[in-house]
């Protein structure tokens, strides 16, 4: 056990560190986890001048195009943008843009608001991580 007084994952003042469920099981039961925090150098810190790199998890574009292919969609920055909500919202105009004549896709409309679903479902889940 540590000093951790986080009732659970999300952001921590103590550290200011957006902390996952397992960087809050590392605080909470690792004692060098949480002594590097305390000191200001444990994960998802940086030192003053440094820039932290935060890796983002991949949005419904990303996913919507390693289903289809790599290469074949063009608009995969445009849905990460819009992220879930944005793109359940322009559903109809993702499956336009999926059967767009240089993309080559012979799917569905049907198929293809499924494999928009399942994007943003899993978009979505990575988000609540």
């Amino acid at each position: 056990m540590t000093g951790c007084v986080c009732e659970g994952p999300g952001y921590c003042q103590r550290h200011g560190v957006q902390k996952n469920d397992g960087w809050w099981r590392l605080c909470r039961g690792k004692p060098k986890y949480f002594a590097a925090w305390e000191a200001h150098r444990g994960p998802g810190q940086t030192q003053e001048g440094q820039v932290a790199f935060i890796r983002k998890p991949p949005g419904p574009g990303t996913l919507l195009c390693k289903m289809l292919g790599c290469g074949v969609f063009h608009h995969q920055a445009k849905l990460n943008e819009w992220g879930p909500d944005g793109c359940e919202q322009h559903l109809e105009q993702i499956v336009e843009w999926i059967h767009e004549p240089s993309k080559n896709v012979s799917i569905s409309d049907e198929a293809a608001r499924r494999l928009i679903g399942l994007a943003i479902s899993k978009a979505r889940a990575n988000l609540e991580r």
